[in-house]
C-alpha cells in the first residue's frame, strides 16, 4: 500500500489520539467536551478507551475508510 498525503486534521489528530488520548485531548479536538472530560477523568478508561479510539478512529478510519471522517472537516 502506497501511503499518501495525509491531510493535516488528520496528521494532528492522530498525534492527539496518539500522545494525548488517554487525557482526552483527542475527543476535545473533535468538539466533544463532555466525553473528553470524561476520558480524562478516567485515564482513558485505564488504557482500553484509549486503545479503542487509536485502533478505530486512527488506524481503521485512515487506512480502510480512505481518511472519508464525518468529525473532521
Amino acid at each position: 500500500m502506497e501511503i499518501q498525503h495525509y491531510p493535516s486534521q488528520l496528521v494532528s489528530f492522530a498525534m492527539f489520539s496518539l500522545f494525548l488520548g488517554p487525557f482526552g485531548a483527542d475527543l476535545f479536538y473533535l468538539g466533544y467536551p463532555i466525553w473528553g472530560s470524561l476520558k480524562l477523568a478516567t485515564l482513558g478508561g485505564g488504557g482500553l478507551w484509549w486503545a479503542y479510539d487509536v485502533q478505530e478512529r486512527v488506524f481503521i478510519n485512515a487506512f480502510v475508510n480512505d481518511f472519508s471522517w464525518a468529525d473532521i472537516q
